[in-house]
């Protein structure tokens, strides 16, 4: 959203109804309310106008009473950030200044509506590059849209570099995501990508543990782009996820469903960079990434393009994390691995700095969620997520694979009893847990070997094959 000053539209609306709250005897008149960002705000300046003209007063306990009948949550915890940080001795003069600071914002903003739609116009006749004309003209003398937040690249010497202190990296998920990572969530259709996209969005906005397990940093501003799933499912979805989080209603998460918003659209790319710079987000998540161009993704220069010009940009300039979520390609003998499934070309796994996957049957509720490159170091181990539904509320929790892995391999040798189970059974055991053949296998190596290495599991060849027993059943036999 276009600045001013270097505010954004939301630090702009608080600031001036901060200002009638926060000094109600200095303040002379309160302008009929404008076009508010959002419900909660819009609500407070009504009221505002409402008590001054009754009271001749804007007493923030007037305010409030005003504003009880309202049934919107968020309104008391809105009314309380507004006036968070204005100063007590604030003069008239200060909320003139927001005055005047929402009014040029908003002719500014009108008048790059209005070069939206005539460059969409332009467009639509075939006249594309008139179109990238008139909007680059209008945006040069309105100024920039991003206020000061365009940033250049580094430009770092030997000696530079080597005084870096480059020791900690900036986690806010430790091991999973870090400050203004590109991070790609890869999965079949149907796996759940969505599922944990909105677990991960909640996690962060409200500062909880990610599935249940992995420690957040602290919460932050998370905007969650739904291009995939319709708006009936996505909000029940949210709903059920957010109330088994007992997510609070002022957690800094802004859901957008099927709004068309594409990074490549004359139209509705520029709305979806206002929206960004609007909501100022910590981290921003793209449900799903082909929905968000409009590029051939079996073009590595398309892809490459894609990443620089538009993801890369948005995390160096609006200083926010990136997560994608990606579709599979359809399984072959000749690609089992992730990394090779991965759809689209090579460049999209190249550019991201985390790649994750997320495979299983699903049929099960069970999941694996992997790492397959980590730029940071080495990748996190995998971990098995379980999906739960109970009445109105939804969890995604998870626990590291090795684990999981063992105890499903305990279970299945206590069943098999006596005469003991070989590899295969091992494997299919895995595979009934929502284990994909392929992580099945190598999971079942892992788990036997490490069992057997404990004294847990005793292994006997018969043989070309290995047949293996619970100790406690070993024991018997012998």
């Amino acid at each position: 959203m276009l600045a001013v000053g270097g505010r954004s539209r939301i630090e702009i609306e608080r600031a001036l109804l901060g200002c009638y709250l926060v000094n109600p005897d200095r303040v002379s008149d309160v302008p009929p309310p404008i076009d508010m960002f959002t419900h909660s705000r819009l609500a407070i300046a009504s009221a505002l106008v409402e008590v001054h003209a009754e009271t001749g007063t804007t007493d923030a306990a007037l305010v409030l009473g005003h504003l009880d009948d309202d049934p919107d949550p968020g309104i008391h915890a809105e009314l309380l950030r507004c006036v968070a940080g204005i100063p007590d001795n604030a003069s008239s003069d200060y909320a003139d200044h927001y005055k005047h600071s929402l009014a040029t914002y908003h002719a500014r903003s009108n008048a790059l509506a209005a070069a939206q739609g005539l460059a969409a116009e332009l467009a639509e006749g075939g006249r594309q590059a008139t179109a990238d004309e008139l909007l680059e003209t209008i945006r040069t003398n309105l100024g920039s849209d991003n206020g000061n937040r365009e940033t250049p690249g580094v430009a770092l010497t030997v000696e530079d570099a080597l005084a870096f202190d480059a020791a900690e990296v900036p986690w806010i998920i430790q091991g999973w995501l870090a400050a203004r990572d590109v991070v790609l969530l890869a999965g079949e259709p149907g796996a759940g990508k969505s599922l944990i996209g909105l677990e991960l969005a909640i996690a962060l906005a409200t500062g909880q543990p990610f599935l249940g397990t992995i420690p957040v940093q602290a919460p932050q501003r998370v905007l969650y782009i739904d291009e995939e799933q319709n708006t009936a499912l996505g909000v029940r979805r949210l709903k059920r996820a957010l109330t088994g989080h007992q997510a609070p209603t002022d957690a800094p998460l802004l859901y957008l469903a099927e709004n068309g918003y594409n990074f490549d659209s004359a139209t509705t790319g520029p709305l979806l960079e206002n929206q960004i710079s609007d909501f100022n987000p910590d981290i921003v998540i793209g449900d799903t990434l082909i929905r968000l161009h409009q590029r051939n993704e079996n073009d590595n220069s398309n892809m490459s393009d894609l990443f620089v010009s538009k993801i890369r940009r948005l995390v160096n300039v609006h200083r926010t994390a990136f997560v994608g979520l990606h579709h599979y390609s359809k399984p072959s003998k000749d690609r089992p691995e992730a990394q090779h499934r991965v759809r689209g070309a090579t460049d999209i796994l190249a550019m991201a700095d985390l790649v994750w996957t997320l495979e299983g049957d699903r049929s099960s509720t069970t999941r694996q969620l992997s790492q397959i490159k980590n730029r940071w170091g080495v990748p996190a181990k995998t971990l098995t997520t379980e999906y739960r539904e109970d009445g109105d509320t939804a969890t995604v929790t998870a626990q590291e694979t090795s684990a999981n892995a063992e105890n499903i391999v305990l279970a299945c040798l206590e069943d098999m009893g006596p005469t003991g189970a070989l590899r295969a059974d091992v494997v299919g055991a895995l595979c009934a847990e929502g284990y994909t053949r392929v992580s099945a296998s190598r999971v079942a190596t892992s788990a036997l070997g490490k069992l057997h290495g404990q004294g847990t599991v005793t292994r006997e060849m018969q043989g070309r094959f290995a047949r293996y027993w619970h100790r406690t059943w070993r024991q018997q036999l012998d």
